[in-house]
């Protein structure tokens, strides 16, 4: 394409999450205040004039929200992002609920400016639940997370209580924490070695080094021994929005501060959904129970983990019982 013009639609183009990555870190490039823009702007604007209008205002920058669907008197639905979301996953949801009700996403923190602070649960729930309070017509709202955004919806849901009436919170295929354990034990030589090794040789250093101190022993030998496995690849490629080593660091931090998470009692209902692959997966599914009453559980049938969130009976089932609260 030899000409782009300032109103031309980049998705219409041909623009996709990649493409939005590639043109976010061009910007910050080559930009004065670049470095303030982010995923959630890319996925808002309608076209070049409309983005450089949001990186002139910043608007949307405390949050990172994307309005998906903006139409509808129905009680208004937020959605909690898994790690890799950049919130066009929720689409097909979005549009499977038009008319009905407006629809946000809320884009996954790798892929913000903020994303060095990892998976901070509750810093995260409580901007999330700042915005929706702001943002909740009727001081109503229905809650959605998938994958490890269920944790943060039931995190916000605690902390709308007495701000906003949550009317609707579902969990949509989570699983509990995978734990980091080594298969065979190594000294703390071997293990410091095996690190120190690696470490010399990325880019990504100091946050890699600032991880590990996070790690129980038994956790940063199951690293080093990964690291030591000839059968793995360990990606070197830095910590660019893309690079596969940026979203290993993502997902082991994310992995450390889940297995450390404690969810308080919530005496919000919740509603879950599950992929029926999910059901023969190695790894074990949230038990909900424990920390918050569970009034439903729903088997998606042909879904796996992936793309449960996209899924025409999902949305399906997410229309019938959002009805159902506009209504009660």
């Amino acid at each position: 394409m030899q000409r782009v013009g300032r109103h031309d639609n980049f998705f219409e183009l041909g623009g996709d999450s990649i493409l939005s990555l590639r043109l976010i870190a061009e910007v910050r490039r080559k930009l004065p205040g670049g470095n303030q823009l982010g995923l959630a702007d890319v996925m808002q604007s309608t076209d070049l004039a409309h983005l450089a209008a949001r990186l002139h205002q910043r608007h949307g920058q405390a949050h990172h929200a994307v309005c998906l669907q903006a139409t509808g008197e129905g009680v208004p639905l937020f959605c909690m992002p898994g790690l890799i979301v950049n919130t066009r996953e929720f689409l097909p949801l979005a549009r499977a609920l038009a008319g009905d009700r407006p629809v946000y996403g809320f884009v996954s923190h790798v892929y913000t400016t903020r994303r060095w602070r990892g998976f901070a649960v509750d810093d995260l729930a409580e901007e999330y639940a700042e915005f929706i309070a702001a943002n909740a017509p009727g001081g109503r709202c229905a809650l959605l997370g998938w994958s490890i955004g269920g944790d943060l919806a039931v995190e916000v849901a605690r902390r709308l209580e007495g701000r906003v009436k949550v009317a609707f919170v579902a969990a949509v295929d989570v699983f509990e924490p995978e734990r980091m354990l080594p298969r065979q034990p190594m000294t703390c030589v071997e293990v410091e070695h095996g690190l120190a090794s690696w470490l010399s040789r990325s880019s990504m250093a100091d946050p890699w080094r600032a991880l590990l101190a996070r790690m129980t022993d038994s956790e940063r030998c199951w690293v080093a021994e990964q690291l030591g496995d000839p059968a793995q690849t360990v990606p070197n490629d830095g910590n660019g929005d893309e690079a596969a080593e940026f979203i290993l660091w993502a997902t082991l931090d994310s992995r450390v501060r889940l297995a450390r998470h404690r969810h308080a009692a919530c005496a919000q209902p919740l509603h879950v959904y599950v992929a029926d692959s999910s059901l023969q997966h190695d790894a074990t599914l949230r038990d909900w129970s424990e920390f918050t009453p569970v009034v439903a559980t729903e088997v998606i049938a042909g879904a796996d983990h992936l793309d449960i969130v996209r899924h025409p009976a999902l949305g399906a089932s997410l229309r019938h019982r959002l009805r159902d609260i506009d209504s009660a």
